[in-house]
């Protein structure tokens, strides 16, 4: 499933946001195909410059699947167990 957030018109979109898109992009990328050092030393770079916190949320979840790796097969969903 793709979730979208609406970020404004063209015109109300800055170049830093592009760019802060840009780079989460890249990272989402790494994070799904599983290469978590890149996408961890990215979503890091995101959290320092920007304040949303779904990229500390991506760093924990990378935590985890290092210590636990998701198998071969993952389809990209993240199973939460622990309330």
């Amino acid at each position: 499933m793709i979730i979208y957030e609406p970020l404004g018109t063209v015109e109300q979109v800055s170049k830093e946001m592009l760019d802060e898109l840009e780079l989460y992009q890249e990272a989402i990328s790494h994070y799904r195909n599983q290469n978590w050092d890149l996408a961890m030393k990215l979503l890091k770079k995101l959290e320092k410059t920007a304040s949303n916190q779904l990229y500390g949320l991506y760093i924990t979840r990378i935590k985890q699947f290092k210590q636990s790796s998701p198998g071969k097969n993952w389809d990209g969903v993240f199973n939460h167990e622990t309330k």
